[in-house]
């Protein structure tokens, strides 16, 4: 087992997932560190880790970064982190990025959907606080000034929360 595998983490608000909600998805969730949502079984974490690294967290938890690929998913998952996570401005890395080829943004499962809610002016392949590296990762921003919800590129290998899916 690695070194992230050995790290926890969990979802600080647990959703009791309403009756009409229930479905087979629900118990996809049960006994899992994730939590249902809208359908979506999320988990959003209280680590910092690379992009690489959150990647295989989530794959080590039986998920993967999540993917925004809809705009109800995306919507779904932007009221989940403002109802819940409001008090906290904080950018989370998502399952997107243009690692195999610049400027080509991809989800990282094969859904063929290219639905993607960058903020103005993004992708730009500048990370204001690593101006030396690429930005190359997407992330789900809620840090002021960028608190529209929108996805921003940033450098692969800085550290931040992250959301995973299963």
């Amino acid at each position: 087992m690695n070194q992230i595998s050995k790290k926890r983490s969990t979802a600080a608000i647990y959703i009791e997932v309403p009756l009409k909600a229930r479905s087979s998805n629900v118990s996809a969730c049960k006994g899992s560190v994730f939590v249902m949502y809208n359908y979506i079984c999320l988990l959003v974490s209280d680590l910092e880790l690379s992009w690489y690294e959150a990647k295989q967290y989530c794959e080590d938890q039986g998920g993967h970064l999540i993917v925004l690929d809809s705009e109800k998913k995306y919507n779904d998952t932007v009221d989940f982190i403002y109802t819940y996570y409001a008090s906290i401005s904080r950018k989370y890395l998502v399952g997107a990025s243009d690692l195999a080829k610049e400027i080509q943004w991809k989800w990282m499962t094969s859904s063929g959907v290219n639905y993607f809610n960058f903020g103005d002016d993004q992708p730009n392949n500048v990370d204001v606080q690593f101006m030396d590296h690429p930005a190359n990762c997407a992330a789900l921003s809620s840090v002021p000034p960028w608190t529209d919800g929108h996805l921003y590129d940033e450098y692969c290998s800085q550290k931040m929360r992250f959301i995973c899916e299963m």
